[in-house]
């Protein structure tokens, strides 16, 4: 985010439209010592000690000397003081100085923010070193981000907000990506911004991917035997009798599929499976395409009983019947973990130039 922060002012206005009042409490009837004019012509009546508290920026500016009484101005014009209250003249539009104020003051906050008013605010928070709100609008920010994860991403990267990109980005995984979700917020930032999502997200489905066996290729033998390749780097040959479809002696539809590496070899070992778990493989490969951070956050998706059911009735003992659920469980719980810390450690960059307007 740029460094250079816009200061308020305190001379004089060229504005000839006469302000609105701002409603209570920041209304004329306020014990007011300042009043703080917005970029649309509101005026918001304040206490100095309040926003001295919840501001340093405020609080260096309100120990600055006042002018001599002989200097103040008196009359209702658009000058720095009115009725003798000096006025001071902010960037902000009367929306987002309403939001800093509710986090100064004494009173009950927002529940629930516009995505752009929310950023709007938290950049403000920033500019004027507001810590409390700051720390309070970030909260919000994470957790409204799921609803709305590109137009969050975008206003973060108009900001030249890393950490808030990031965490958009992230969440965006959540979501299935189309061209026609982009928010109208895109013709308000560079290419690169979107490039760089596009480039998150795919490095991310390729981690992913080939954590679920991303690497297949399909061979017939005869007579008619189906192999499936699939490679999974974490899986090691001891563990291959972890899982009862692994070593299930009574299939009646096998598959030969390669599985996992042998210990200290390069080459791998094959073992035969269902077809019915060649099935569930693909729609996992599926999921992770499609929602790569959703796959993590379902504990149980519904086909996992559908392929249970499926492995019970194609095997012709009991084995599958009684270990199948808990086997698959936890075949797909390490699955879970697997595209987690693969989608942990892809990088993700984001950066524009603030504009301090969005």
């Amino acid at each position: 985010m740029s460094n250079t922060r816009e200061s308020p002012r305190l001379y004089a206005s060229s504005i000839t439209t006469k302000p609105k009042v701002a409603p209570a409490p920041w209304d004329i009837s306020a014990k007011a010592d300042a009043i703080l004019r917005t970029r649309d012509h509101v005026d918001f009546y304040v206490r100095k000690a309040v926003l001295s508290v919840a501001s340093d920026v405020f609080e260096g500016m309100f120990s600055l000397p006042e002018l001599p009484d002989n200097r103040k101005r008196k009359q209702p014009d658009n000058e720095e003081y009115l009725d003798g209250i000096p006025i001071v003249e902010l960037q902000e539009d009367s929306s987002t100085i309403t939001t800093l104020l509710q986090y100064c003051y004494p009173m009950p906050k927002p529940k629930h923010f516009d995505p752009r008013k929310l950023c709007n605010s938290l950049y403000a928070a920033r500019k004027y070193m507001m810590e409390y709100a700051e720390s309070e609008l970030i909260t919000r920010f994470e957790s409204q981000v799921g609803a709305t994860p590109y137009q969050f991403y975008l206003l973060a990267s108009k900001f030249g907000w890393q950490r808030e990109a990031k965490i958009a980005a992230e969440v965006s995984l959540l979501h299935e990506f189309k061209p026609e979700f982009m928010p109208p917020l895109l013709e308000e930032v560079s290419a690169l911004v979107l490039s760089r999502l596009l480039k998150y997200r795919e490095s991310c489905i390729d981690a992913a991917l080939n954590e679920v066996g991303h690497e297949r290729k399909t061979i017939w033998f005869p007579p008619d035997l189906l192999s499936v390749e699939y490679k999974f780097p974490w899986l090691k040959y001891a563990s291959l009798r972890d899982w009862v479809f692994f070593k299930c002696q009574n299939m009646r539809t096998p598959i030969a599929i390669v599985v996992a590496q042998m210990p200290s070899r390069s080459d791998s070992t094959t073992v035969l499976v269902p077809y019915w778990w060649v099935l569930y493989m693909e729609e996992v490969k599926k999921d992770v395409q499609a929602y790569p951070r959703k796959f993590t956050k379902v504990y149980k998706p519904e086909y996992l009983e559908k392929y249970t059911a499926a492995g019970a009735s194609n095997c012709a003992g009991t084995c599958c019947a009684d270990r199948l659920p808990n086997d698959l469980l936890l075949f797909h719980e390490s699955l879970i973990s697997r595209v987690d810390q693969a989608l942990k450690k892809v990088p993700f960059m984001s950066s524009e130039t603030s504009t301090g307007k969005a």
